[in-house]
């Protein structure tokens, strides 16, 4: 088993991968704004969205391999297992891709024609980009598969230097295209399928090494599904939460792409891709400390995984709080110091603000899910969302119906409230008992020390027109919530013995 300095490096690694990635996205796309239009960043907003949708497929694949190779990796799977599992998993993933993009492209001319309210861009372009969009999105889809081996070995350096890379590409080198063919919606999307490709072939490479050899009585086109079979249950239990997942966080987002005008659906999905970097950056650390729980559970260290289970809890408060409670007090300043455009600072200011409050409730709630998926037993959380699917998402889709885009996102931090002060404790009550009401005091904690922190810092900003200005007291004020933070919870950590 890897160190606790290995663990480190992992996490370091995802986070500095994670969190370049999401600057770097974030940084340009005013820039997309700017140069291509609202109404094609709306297309772009809808790209972001398929790309969720599409998810569905997985079935709960991804996880399942990772876990797997996990399992292999410390000798409680044969490798003639594990090899006829990857060669079932592969050919599952082929399949639902090739199906994927088929009807992609099959509903391309409907979306654009039916679906979408435009006024500057072609159906034929909208539906072009569509067709094009298909394959990025089964290029990535694909890559899933070898990402989820390489979690699975615990591979994160090699991991964090594809992401860097190729995110680097994928948002940077676009406008070399741009230059080159000029600033069309079709080469944006063009551009990302080369190098969903070029990301594809480069995570095969990675994974050489990883994967086992054939057996000797393995044949080339003789695929066994028999291992894919003996865990369909934990496989289908992932599909289901990850599909109410998808339901409740993506059913806004679908319906107003077909109410909304383009443009408009261009700004709402600015506001909630900045939001959603809460998430984003959230994403390293419990993909680092999955496989760590994993193995904890496995050989019965109920100590060690409860300490990096609570230890998890407050790197998420530092960084991922603090940034997500950071957008909600300052909407507007980090909309105009980022973007300069007070048309952007109207359309979204408001939105985002809600949205980064109800993605805070989210990323501590999603701490249920991490326990469970460690454990195997994700029985809980099927209840859960179950409860999220008959009560969550109609609650959202009224809301976006009958309210717009600012119904949904009141809708959106409402549910997540709930779900984390409600479900979220009866899951550690069941699991963990001991830290049940430790845990949530140490979220309340967390949450109000920078909180306080960051209002009293916002009575320094009047109307400041510099864009440098604001940005300069938003990090300082983000830095100050961040190390007083910091510094309080060591004195929580004396108080709470879990």
């Amino acid at each position: 088993m890897p160190s606790s300095n290995s663990l480190k490096k992992n996490v370091v690694a995802n986070y500095t991968s994670q969190i370049y990635s999401t600057l770097v996205s974030i940084l340009f796309f005013p820039l997309y704004l700017k140069y291509l239009g609202a109404e094609s960043y709306g297309l772009i907003g809808f790209f972001a969205m398929m790309q969720v949708w599409f998810a569905l497929l997985d079935f709960g694949l991804s996880p399942l391999i990772s876990r797997e190779t996990t399992r292999y990796k410390s000798g409680a799977l044969k490798q003639s297992e594990y090899y006829s599992l990857l060669k079932s998993l592969a050919f599952v993933f082929f399949i639902i891709g090739l199906i994927g993009y088929l009807s992609i492209y099959l509903l391309s001319a409907f979306i654009s024609r039916d679906w979408f309210e435009l006024e500057l861009l072609s159906t034929e372009v909208v539906s072009n980009s569509i067709q094009i969009m298909g394959g990025v999105v089964v290029f990535r889809w694909l890559s899933g598969l070898l990402r989820g081996i390489l979690i699975g070995n615990e591979k994160f350096v090699s991991l964090a230097l594809v992401n860097i890379t190729f995110n680097s590409l994928r948002f940077i080198g676009v406008f070399g295209s741009f230059g080159f063919f000029g600033f069309k919606i079709e080469v944006f999307f063009f551009h990302q399928l080369v190098v969903g490709f070029l990301e594809l072939i480069c995570l095969a490479f990675c994974n050489k090494k990883l994967i086992p050899n054939k057996p000797k009585n393995a044949t080339l086109l003789k695929i066994d599904f028999s291992p894919l079979k003996l865990r369909l249950g934990f496989s289908l239990s992932v599909a289901f939460t990850s599909s109410v997942w998808v339901f409740v966080t993506q059913t806004d987002k679908l319906i107003l792409s077909g109410m909304l005008e383009l443009a408009e659906y261009g700004f709402f999905s600015l506001a909630v891709m900045v939001a959603n970097a809460i998430i984003i950056l959230n994403s390293p650390i419990t993909a680092a400390v999955l496989p760590r729980l994993t193995s904890y559970h496995a050989r019965g260290l109920n100590a060690e995984l409860t300490q990096l289970y609570t230890q998890t809890t407050k790197i998420t408060a530092l960084v991922s709080g603090t940034a997500a409670l950071s957008l909600a007090v300052f909407p507007e300043e980090i909309l105009f110091a980022w973007t300069g455009d007070q048309e952007v600072v109207k359309n979204t200011s408001e939105i985002m603000s809600i949205y980064a409050i109800g993605n805070f409730f989210l990323i501590f709630s999603s701490f249920a899910s991490l326990l469970q998926t460690a454990i195997g037993n994700l029985k809980l959380h099927l209840i859960g969302s179950g409860l999220l699917l008959t009560i969550g998402v109609p609650s959202i889709l009224l809301s976006a119906v009958y309210f717009g885009a600012l119904g949904a996102a009141w809708a959106w931090l409402v549910v997540n409230f709930f779900y984390l002060t409600g479900y979220v404790t009866f899951t550690h009550y069941r699991l963990l008992k001991k830290i049940t009401y430790s845990w949530m005091f140490r979220v309340i904690v967390y949450s109000v020390v920078p909180l306080l922190v960051l209002i009293t810092s916002s009575m320094l900003f009047n109307n400041i027109d510099s864009r440098f200005y604001n940005f300069l007291l938003i990090s300082i004020s983000a830095l100050a919530a961040l190390l007083f933070n910091f510094v309080f919870l060591k004195k929580v950590d004396r108080l709470i013995q879990d």
